[in-house]
């Protein structure tokens, strides 16, 4: 067996890890917020005006790393595309859900997310490559 087929076969449990992440952060980006009991909402409403911004932020990092690093058979170019278009698709579609609002700061929170993860995935690469080739060179 190849190399390549190796790590072809090797990347089907990230990409199935990517596509369930992706469902799960699709239901939450669609989904009703309104939440049970006015004090309980009113408190999780408070304390969510702080953490939104990072949510946001951090679960297109993530999506944009899992979805780099599981390497679809489509190039970075177009993945990328595919996650800005989501990105902003999530945010068009809450303007037409009740209890929901598409707001432009979140859609910036998830560019700058996909942005982020982006540059932590070819930094990643970058830092792998340096140490495999300093591990073969020490090898030899």
């Amino acid at each position: 067996m190849s190399n390549h087929t190796v790590g072809r076969s090797s990347r089907t449990p990230l990409k199935a890890v990517s596509l369930g992440y992706l469902i799960v952060l699709s239901l939450l980006l669609v989904s009703d917020s309104t939440l049970a009991g006015n004090g309980v909402r009113a408190t999780l409403v408070a304390v969510w005006r702080h953490v939104d911004p990072f949510a946001h932020l951090l679960s297109f990092t993530v999506l944009t790393i899992l979805a780099l690093a599981a390497r679809w058979p489509l190039p970075y170019v177009g993945l990328l595309g595919c996650l800005v278009a989501y990105a902003v698709g999530t945010e068009v579609v809450q303007g037409f859900i009740p209890q929901r609002t598409a707001d432009l700061q979140d859609c910036l929170q998830d560019l700058a997310g996909i942005a982020i993860g982006v540059t932590m995935f070819v930094v990643w690469n970058q830092c792998g490559r340096a140490f495999r080739g300093r591990r073969s060179s020490a090898a030899t």
